[in-house]
């Protein structure tokens, strides 16, 4: 199948990254046989199984420092997209106070000021400085775009590792300095090709578990994704460096839904199938979108307003994006070094959908097909 152009593909595939980073990882919630007895661990490197073991049970290290992440698709800046662009096309340095995964905060610097994000308790608050805006989100259960704390390292090493499948291998790694600490390195690599990461580079500190450096290649051999830590201390942060300010002058809301995929989330119209392409449904289906498959073979599914249908489908076709011929309706795709996305619209002009995902064309082809040729009933009367 032929692809669009460089140029194309970088401005699309921002349509679909938000998404795709946001729904189609799991949660991290580690089985107990996967969580490893710290005390007991021997003073000598552990095996690559090992330290994924000590990875995803280090959700409660406490750790502060500095940390850079590195996107290189080259995302321009879309409507309803929020800060994901700028997470994942140019260098974003995040400084971060670790608590616990109950309580933490995370400042977002750039050269206009900074936007620092606290989590409580499952819920969050974003305190824009330079416009004076506070905003708590109400929980945080359901779809999502990725925000700068999803980057960081611990976080999205946790992410990636907590949805490895039985045929995904372990390989160990030169060891290297991170932030002034010694890491064990791992590399992950995908044992299904309808995956389009070709492989996970992995640093984690020995002595707690905690990630600090990652990179993601796709099958290309383009790097889209570096995070690691520039400073890192692993002691217990000040308690009032976690608490959210609250100026007089400042507008404060409140929300469920802070973002386009949340929205969908809550209001999408279409019951979901409980299987696409060959893969379930691994996210539950009582919420607006899903996402399908396992392991690092997953996408997402997000279905679309016809309004925004519309729009992101005369612009995909003005930019140069890849029809296809699917019975029922019609859709483009777009492609890029890892993320892939079809957006779908049916004969009906009702039914219409995003998928996207770090999984091959042909498998959102044949999802999109599936959806067209068999449209889903609404989950609301």
């Amino acid at each position: 199948m032929s692809v669009v152009g460089r140029g194309t593909r970088w401005r699309w595939a921002a349509v679909g990254i938000g998404v795709a980073a946001a729904i189609a990882l799991p949660s991290v919630v580690p089985s107990a046989a996967m969580v490893l007895d710290r005390a007991s661990q021997p003073a000598e490197r552990p095996a690559p199984a090992a330290l994924v073991e000590l990875a995803l049970a280090s959700s409660d290290v406490a750790h502060q420092g500095l940390a850079q992440t590195r996107g290189s698709l080259g995302l321009p800046d879309l409507p309803r997209l929020s800060d994901v662009p700028a997470l994942f096309g140019s260098t974003t340095k995040t400084r971060v106070w670790w608590s616990s995964s109950s309580a933490w905060r995370v400042d977002t610097l750039s050269l206009n000021g900074e936007v620092d994000t606290y989590g409580f308790n499952g819920d969050t608050a974003r305190w824009d400085y330079e416009n004076r805006e506070l905003t708590f989100v109400v929980g945080q259960d359901g779809a999502r775009l990725p925000r700068a704390d999803d980057l960081l390292p611990p976080q999205a090493v946790r992410r990636i590792l907590a949805g490895l499948g039985p045929a995904d291998r372990l390989e160990p790694l030169e060891d290297r300095w991170v932030a002034g600490r010694a890491a064990a390195g791992l590399r992950v690599v995908p044992g299904d090709e309808r995956t389009t990461v070709a492989r996970l580079d992995i640093w984690i500190d020995v002595g707690s578990g905690l990630p600090v450096e990652l990179h993601v290649v796709g099958r290309d051999g383009f790097e889209a994704l570096e995070s690691r830590f520039l400073q890192l201390d692993l002691t217990q942060p000040d308690e009032d460096l976690l608490l959210a300010p609250f100026p007089r002058d400042a507008r404060v809301d409140r929300t469920t839904t802070p973002d386009l995929a949340a929205a969908v989330d809550l209001y999408a119209p279409w019951r979901l199938p409980g299987s696409l392409a060959g893969l379930s449904a691994s996210r539950s289906l009582l919420g607006g979108t899903a996402t399908y498959g396992e392991g690092l073979v997953r996408f997402a599914l997000l279905p679309l307003a016809p309004d925004l249908a519309d729009d992101i489908l005369d612009r995909a076709v003005t930019a140069g994006a890849l029809p296809l011929d699917p019975a029922g309706g019609e859709a483009v795709l777009v492609t890029s070094s890892v993320l892939n996305a079809v957006v779908a619209r049916g004969s009906d002009r009702e039914h219409a959908y995003l998928l996207a995902g770090f999984v091959t064309p042909e498998t959102l082809e044949a999802a999109a097909t599936e959806l067209l040729a068999d449209p889903p009933p609404r989950r609301r009367p």
